[in-house]
């Protein structure tokens, strides 16, 4: 071998020699915390040490052991998975948008799910500030318990595909399915915003997302009454249909002050702020609506369920 080619040959081992050195630092120190981590929770019920724990699980899956997808397999619950179908041409703050929408969403519905069971890490401290006023669902959540996207295929028409945890994945895609095929819900988000600008709400209403929704879920619902009773009752089976969609948006709008009311209690309990959630939430259906009127998102039609 030549001198030159040795010099370069040695330079290269002594710099992964260095890096080999360095990362067994890293994981002596990432050994240590771990483990006193784990020995702290182990005797503990605080939202701390509960979240501190879950920050090391994340490091270690993103960072550290390629092998933490066989462990989630085993140890974390059944995975499921909805797709969105797209359509014409995207721009790039449309395609941040759904994702941001999709996924506040599933955090809302992952996060309130945690809060009504009662899980450890909800009894009642008040989280950090900055948590707080930021409204970020994603402190409360491990990394097994997000949502994935799954796929994406870039074309028209094309797809985008997610997947997660099977009660909180099956909630959201009932959820955004019922926001893409129901029109009357941008009703009920226009009646919304105007009932919160009018600021004509009961002042002994426990919340102002609360009333605004259920005022707004009552108007648009009286709408679709008094379109149905001018229909010709020779369409019979049109009115069947419409009954259908009816029975449908009603449940649809229950699903939105079920998560109102979700809101409220993450607001008494010190997880999120009212306020900002309740945009997030508005905003995200919003932006969904507003890309399936314009033919650029769908998704097939749900089985009835049993």
């Amino acid at each position: 071998m030549e001198g030159l080619d040795k010099i370069k040959l040695l330079m290269l081992a002594k710099q992964y020699l260095a890096i080999t050195k360095e990362k067994e630092a890293q994981l002596g120190y990432y050994n240590g915390q771990l483990s006193e981590k784990i020995d702290r929770f182990t005797h503990s019920e605080s939202v701390k040490d509960e979240i501190e724990l879950k920050s090391w699980i994340a490091y270690f899956e993103k960072y550290l052991v390629d092998e933490s997808k066989v462990i989630q397999k085993e140890y974390f619950p059944e995975k499921s998975n909805f797709t969105i179908s797209i359509d014409k041409q995207w721009r790039a703050f449309e395609f941040d948008q759904i994702f941001k929408s999709v996924d506040f969403l599933h955090k809302l519905i992952a996060v309130t799910g945690k809060l009504r069971t009662n899980e450890i890490g909800f009894g009642g401290e008040r989280t950090r500030g900055y948590v707080y006023e930021e409204a970020r669902l994603h402190y409360y959540l491990a990394p097994y318990e997000e949502l994935q996207v799954s796929h994406i295929y870039y074309a028209s028409p094309g797809d985008i595909g997610f997947e997660g945890n099977l009660n909180t994945v099956k909630e959201t895609k009932e959820l955004v399915f019922d926001i893409i095929s129901l029109e009357p819900i941008s009703r009920l988000v226009k009646n919304y915003w105007e009932i919160k600008r009018s600021k004509k709400l009961n002042d002994k209403e426990e919340s102002d997302l609360l009333a605004a929704i259920a005022k707004a879920k009552t108007q648009v619902l009286e709408e679709e009454r008094r379109r149905m009773e001018i229909q010709s009752q020779l369409e019979l089976i049109r009115m069947d249909h419409e009954l259908a969609k009816l029975e449908r948006l009603e449940k649809a709008f229950d699903r939105f002050l079920s998560l109102s009311e979700k809101i409220i209690q993450m607001e008494k309990r010190g997880f999120g702020n009212n306020k900002l959630l309740e945009d997030q939430l508005i905003s995200s259906v919003n932006f969904i609506q507003t890309l399936a009127n314009n033919g650029k998102i769908s998704m097939k039609e749900l089985p009835n369920p049993q």
